[in-house]
């Protein structure tokens, strides 16, 4: 009996022994989140593929806008209060990528509508893998952190943003901007002063984070007033010349799309007004409860580093991603703040504190020597590893699984009868043919005949009475609407009477088809 406890005992320990070895491996290590990342890549995969709508928020808009650029070169920003009452909502840069690669392919719009979403998310997928590319590089070549951590930290940086960064959203390329930048600006700090083609490019990067997405003027915003602190003239001089010259170069290539209602919609487009209610509840919620203690781990840490060294002796390139951290997080609450607004206004304060995190905890390793750097390094890795896994599994059953389901088909998506009997009776008004719908797969599959493809920002914009809408109304009771396809009394919130202004024609895989009285009487 006792030597079959001993044996027991001394193959637990055997056992334990065995897993620390394997723990401890820097290949094994590499191996495991190697296999964390390809189960990630098969997420990628279901979200880019998928044939839905929308995997997160807003992404029916932007495909709206993506195939009309198709269409005609010239059409982005038209006049939000005239057919088709469109929203552009954020800068050019997104969409000039994403309609100049699905045009090259010879896609289709309306007819390839799924193609098109493929193309979109890929190519949002390739932004996000090249801006954990750039932390990957933040850490490894400016803060000597060693290739295996840097590689771990870049890959949860952009776990951490799934399923956001897969979206038709320009979220991520915004963020491969703003990290690239980052990456040239800290490099400058550290080595290569004597270089100034860094801090220019940092600039020149700025501004295609800004022409991305209005918010990615924060990392130009907190680099210029982080020079002006420290009274570097002539970096700061280098660094507004950078960024400058990228926005007069963007400016130039989006030329073609400048229209005199340009402005209306890049401020507009973001005027949903302020919900702090909603915000508390369903944004601030959410980051507290999944990255609050990765913050508030962040606060402590940079507290003690200051507080154990002096601040003359922190790098400058360190001094700058606190400064950066400390500049974004109430940044992106009081953004956050917007009707709309989720999780992703967060992501570059998360990923900063990745950053944060993998370079101060090696700082800390310095100035505790007694530390044991096995003990450490083994938690470290462990939770870094809980960490990827835990985000892999809320990814994959959030949005994984629903849309690896709908991979192999679009028909729970797409009511093929019924945009059949649409496109039918378009062939009947060539050239005089406008559809009115609040549901997205529709308004995709016709862009040219859409009108009011925006619903949900248009709806806010007159319910807050930014714009009236008098020619909506005016082109429904002129005829001008051929089709209504939906379900009620009235269109809300414009308080369009529908039966005043159409005929009920017939009902299709669950939706009502009008049609407007004008037109049927002249048939």
């Amino acid at each position: 009996m006792v030597e079959d406890t001993l044996l027991y005992s001394y193959g637990k320990l055997r056992m334990k022994k065995n897993l620390i070895d394997l723990l401890e491996d820097p290949a094994k290590q590499v191996l495991l989140f190697t296999l964390i990342l390809f189960s990630n890549l098969v997420i990628a995969f279901a979200l880019v593929m998928s044939p839905v709508t929308s995997i997160r928020g807003a992404e029916p808009n932007v495909i709206y806008t993506i195939q009309m650029t198709m269409l005609d070169k010239h059409w982005m920003y038209q006049d939000p209060e005239s057919i088709p009452f469109s929203a552009t909502q954020y800068m050019p840069l997104y969409y000039m990528i994403c309609s100049s690669v699905a045009s090259i392919l010879s896609l289709m719009p309306g007819d390839e509508v799924v193609s098109i979403y493929q193309v979109s998310r890929g190519l949002s997928f390739l932004a996000a893998v090249l801006a954990g590319y750039f932390i990957y590089l933040t850490l490894y070549k400016v803060f000597d952190v060693n290739a295996r951590w840097s590689y771990f930290t870049g890959f949860i940086c952009i776990l951490s943003t799934v399923p956001w960064y897969y979206a038709v959203r320009p979220d991520s390329l915004m963020a491969l901007f703003f990290f690239s930048s980052l990456y040239c600006f800290v490099r400058y700090l550290k080595v290569d002063r004597s270089h100034f083609r860094y801090l220019v490019m940092s600039g020149a990067l700025a501004a295609c984070s800004f022409f991305s997405k209005q918010n990615g003027l924060i990392i130009s915003a907190v680099v210029i007033t982080y020079l002006m602190f420290h009274a570097r003239i002539q970096d700061l001089g280098l660094f507004v010349f950078g960024f400058l010259l990228g926005t007069l170069v963007l400016a130039l290539v989006f030329l073609p799309f400048y229209t005199e209602f340009f402005f209306q919609h890049i401020t507009q487009g973001l005027n949903n007004g302020i919900d702090v209610k909603t915000t508390i509840v369903a944004v601030y919620h959410n980051f507290v409860s999944r990255f609050g203690t990765l913050t508030m781990v962040t606060l402590l840490l940079t507290f003690i580093i200051i507080s154990k060294i002096s601040y003359q002796k922190i790098s400058d390139q360190f001094k700058f991603l606190i400064y950066l951290f400390m500049i974004s997080l109430p940044f992106s609450v009081a953004t956050a703040l917007k009707v709309g607004s989720d999780i992703n206004y967060f992501h570059e304060v998360i990923a900063t504190s990745f950053i944060i995190l993998c370079t101060g905890s090696i700082m800390i390793g310095d100035i505790y020597r007694q530390l044991d750097r096995r003990l450490a390094n083994l938690f470290v890795f462990c939770l870094s590893f809980s960490l990827a896994v835990s985000l892999t599994l809320s990814s994959f059953f959030a949005v994984g699984i629903r849309n690896i389901k709908r991979i192999a088909s679009s028909d729970d998506v797409y009511k093929k009868d019924l945009l059949a009997f649409i496109s039918e009776e378009a062939t009947k008004y060539p050239g005089n043919f406008h559809l009115l719908s609040e549901e997205p797969f529709i308004n995709n599959a016709f862009p040219a005949y859409t009108v009011l493809p925006h619903h949900d920002i248009a709806s806010l914009w007159y319910t807050r009475k930014i714009y009236d809408f008098a020619n909506l109304k005016k082109a429904v009771s002129q005829g001008l609407i051929t089709l209504y396809i939906g379900n009620g009394d009235k269109l809300e919130p414009y308080e369009i009477d529908l039966q005043e202004n159409f005929l009920l024609i017939k009902t299709i895989q669950g939706f009502k088809v009008y049609k407007n009285r004008k037109v049927a009487v002249s048939e």
